[in-house]
């Protein structure tokens, strides 16, 4: 199959850097969580009833007890199932290693047993095993002072709520230098991607929790194509792989984005096709309704492009047909996707937009239901405090953390 290549004219490299200095692209890698897929059904997407008005009309904003952990910023947040998990974060200036759970069912936080070993919580991709909270984001630090970097490899944590008990893995030594990027839980097996920007390098393995053993399967993209960023999404049968890469040739610039996807076989296929070469990738999530894909933005590798919000999308996880979703009230600021099983809740994280369309403030949120294809502005939380995390969706309400650790609801 033949790659479409899309060239930045005559834009000389020194233009290139230069502008990036003034205006950076922003980018934000994929790392949503994904259930198992053991008890998925492996082929029709279903179709939910249609309803008249916004299903989550009757939800309103409900301030929980505090984390025991107390204020900070940027935690770590994960749904087990049963537990909301926070993990580090940032206090006063300085990163933390410890953690805490909440219970829904009894209204309480209990302090985790402390991690003995960094494996990094900051930016970190994380996948829930159905037993263990699989977390990682390559940290090589902290080690002995003047220890040579190769003896304080990257290291991947897995938590069990059942015991309160860490272990350890060694990553594989093909992602020594990357960022893990993106991790997926697949009923079996954690695959987890990696990627090196500066040096368009990439990996991928699978973690076999039972054996503790991982297995390199890293698939063989175009050598024209090294990658940036990867993506991963859980879908019956496959597992699949966005790889954004960029390249010079000479004066011009080239990007894409190159998806693969693994089979039950361990076979890895080209599965590119008509998938937009120009999108960031900002979060994939299996629904039953197909492969929920957050809105984007301009994606061309090292230039400094202009701003433009590219609206979400369902993508069939077979064909990767996709199916638009309009852009909703808060479009412009390219706002998170959450799915609840029947709807979609965007979240704005922290863009502030003023334009014809109204303004747009940090924490806004909207809701849109794919059987009537109709939006809807929901309440921003009381107050507006300045939210610390990724809100998490538990199945029947949206749990996030404030900055200075208070718990909020959002619920029915």
């Amino acid at each position: 199959m033949t790659r479409s290549e899309h060239p930045v004219g005559s834009l000389s490299r020194f233009a290139v850097v230069t502008a990036l200095a003034l205006a950076p692209v922003a980018f934000m890698s994929a790392d949503t969580a994904l259930a198992s897929s053991a008890s998925r059904p492996a082929a029709s997407l279903s179709t939910p009833a249609v309803s008249s008005r916004p299903l989550l009309a009757a939800f309103h904003w409900a301030t929980l007890r505090p984390s025991p952990l107390g204020p900070r910023s940027q935690p770590l947040l994960a749904w087990t199932g049963k537990e909301l998990i926070e993990l580090g974060g940032l206090h006063k200036g300085s990163t933390t290693h410890d953690g805490a759970a909440y219970d829904p069912a009894t209204g309480r936080w209990h302090k985790i047993a402390p991690m003995r070993v960094n494996v990094g919580f900051d930016n970190a991709t994380t996948a829930w095993t159905g037993h263990q909270l699989f977390v990682t984001n390559g940290q090589v630090k902290p080690c002995v002072t003047g220890e040579p970097l190769s003896d304080c490899p990257g290291r991947a944590g897995l938590y069990d709520p059942a015991t309160n008990h860490w272990t350890t893995t060694l990553l594989p030594k093909a992602m020594e230098g990357m960022s893990p990027q993106a991790s997926v839980w697949t009923g079996r097996d954690v695959v987890l991607a990696a990627a090196n920007e500066i040096h368009g390098r990439m990996a991928v393995a699978s973690y076999n929790p039972a054996t503790r053993r991982w297995k390199v399967i890293t698939p063989r993209l175009p050598s024209r194509h090294p990658a940036a960023f990867v993506a991963l999404a859980d879908a019956p049968g496959r597992v699949l792989l966005w790889a954004a890469w960029s390249r010079f040739k000479g004066n011009s610039l080239y990007w894409g984005v190159d998806v693969e996807a693994l089979t039950r076989d361990g076979r890895w296929h080209d599965v590119t096709g008509k998938w937009p070469q120009d999108h960031t990738l900002d979060g994939f999530a299996y629904t039953r309704r197909g492969i929920l894909v957050s809105p984007s933005e301009f994606w061309c590798g090292l230039c400094p492009g202009p701003y433009v919000a590219f609206p979400g999308f369902f993508a069939n996880p077979v064909t990767l047909h996709r199916t638009a979703i309009k852009a909703g009230p808060l479009g412009q600021a390219v706002p998170l996707f959450i799915w609840t099983g029947r709807a979609i809740i965007a979240v704005n994280l922290n863009a502030s937009v003023d334009g014809p369309g109204g303004r747009i403030r940090p924490d806004d949120m909207a809701t849109y239901n794919p059987a009537t294809k109709r939006w809807f502005r929901l309440a921003a939380a009381p107050g507006r405090p300045a939210v610390s995390a990724n809100p998490v969706w538990t199945g029947t309400e949206l749990l996030t953390l404030t900055d200075r650790g208070h718990l909020l609801a959002f619920r029915r």
